[in-house]
């Protein structure tokens, strides 16, 4: 009768030392599972992924990727200086360290080129295209002034006006409405897209982002280029003063306003980390509860990452935010354990569980 007494009340025991086991076995499998999740690194931080961007339809697909290509990734540079000669060789060391594999940036198509494609696909219809101007004095204009204009261009230094023959556009009317469509006095010198304003002059060169531009991650890896660029351009015409620099482009801001909201968010989330362990730490007047605590809240989200990646195979940025803002709310159970045990020492463990369960 003593023996089966004793055995009934080492039943429980030997069942929490069980599932104790059990518990250890399943952390440390995660963390095995969360050194290889670390190594290779499968978070996301395009905030572009978030969209919904699934679809049946193929052609609607491929649309919607050179949408998001054309507006979201490209980079506009203007370099300036007094000098032709010397903003021709800074640009060229400009654009040779942006194109670099290992740059984040790679050049896009010119300016020329982009206009030279579109003149020849409009070329066909270049007689129906006319500015109001244009049209107002067509109609009130002689054709003696007609004449003389024709003849004009024929006698000038450059008849054809950069696009057509003589012959097939006698008036000019085709580069004046090029000219009305461009409305910013770009044109074609040396083989760069030139502006002009005195007393500088500006090359306009393009870049495309390699990889999306909206990324959560915190670094500036395009403003890190586009200096280190600047800096190698103004070396080679020795004078880093004399050097010009605009850029723009969406990945630009949207890069520095994720790296400012990284900054934000790490130091707000560091200082409410902060004032909570000095909070348990004062109101326990223990490291065990604190330790505890944090090991729970830990192992609450590598389990939420484990089973996101298993589904999923990947975690977004934002996802790990907030889940871990989720798992923090589990917290409060452990602070009301702690709190109950604090006020009933002598309690055991498992009727103070009881007792918080019901």
């Amino acid at each position: 009768m003593r023996s089966r007494s004793l055995n009934e009340a080492t039943r429980p025991g030997r069942l929490h030392r069980v599932l104790a086991l059990l518990w250890l076995a399943l952390v440390l499998l995660l963390g095995l599972q969360q050194l290889s999740f670390w190594r290779a690194m499968r978070i996301d931080t395009d905030i572009m992924a978030l969209l919904p961007g699934a679809t049946d339809d193929a052609l609607a697909a491929a649309a919607q990727r050179n949408m998001a290509a054309g507006t979201s990734r490209q980079v506009v540079v203007l370099l300036g200086n007094s000098s032709w000669a010397n903003l021709q060789e800074a640009a060229t060391a400009f654009a040779a360290a942006l194109d670099a594999p290992s740059s984040p940036l790679r050049a896009a198509g010119t300016d020329t080129d982009a206009l030279a494609t579109a003149t020849s696909e409009l070329a066909p219809y270049r007689r129906a295209l006319l500015t109001p101007a244009q049209r107002a004095w067509l109609d009130s204009a002689s054709e003696q002034e007609l004449a003389d204009v024709a003849l004009a261009r024929l006698y000038g230094p450059a008849p054809a006006g950069g696009l057509l023959r003589w012959q097939d556009d006698p008036l000019g009317l085709w580069p004046a409405w090029w000219q009305d469509r461009i409305g910013s006095g770009l044109y074609a010198r040396d083989g760069w897209t030139a502006l002009d304003q005195a007393p500088l002059h500006w090359i306009v060169l393009r870049f495309e982002t390699r990889a999306g531009a909206f990324q959560l991650d915190g670094k500036r890896p395009l403003a890190d280029a586009l200096d280190a660029a600047v800096n190698l351009a103004a070396s080679r015409i020795g004078d880093a003063a004399a050097l010009r620099v605009l850029r723009g482009g969406v990945p630009l801001h949207a890069e520095a306003a994720a790296a400012r909201a990284s900054y934000e968010v790490g130091s707000i989330g560091l200082g409410s980390l902060l004032a909570v362990m000095l909070m348990v730490w004062l109101v326990f007047r223990s490291l065990r509860p604190l330790l505890l605590l944090c090991l729970s809240l830990l192992i609450g989200c590598a389990a939420g990452l484990a089973l996101t990646a298993l589904v999923f195979g990947r975690v977004h940025m934002l996802a790990l935010v907030f889940g871990a803002s989720l798992v923090g709310v589990a917290v409060d159970y452990g602070l009301h354990y702690f709190a109950h045990r604090q006020g009933d020492p002598q309690r055991p463990p498992a009727q103070l569980l009881r007792r918080l369960r019901a």
